[in-house]
């Protein structure tokens, strides 16, 4: 949706549990990164109740 609506090149990457942070931080270093934004969803949270 954004590329549709900006014609900006957006690319992906994992969660940063996934290895997400990893991912952006090795483009940053090898200089392949213009500007980096995060766009977030409010994250659920769920309660495991041992039994």
């Amino acid at each position: 949706m954004i590329t549709d609506a900006t014609d900006l090149p957006v690319r992906g990457y994992n969660s940063g549990p996934l290895g997400g942070d990893q991912q952006i931080g090795a483009k940053i270093v090898e200089g392949k990164v213009d500007r980096d934004m995060a766009i977030g969803l409010k994250r659920m949270t769920v309660n495991h109740k041992l039994a």
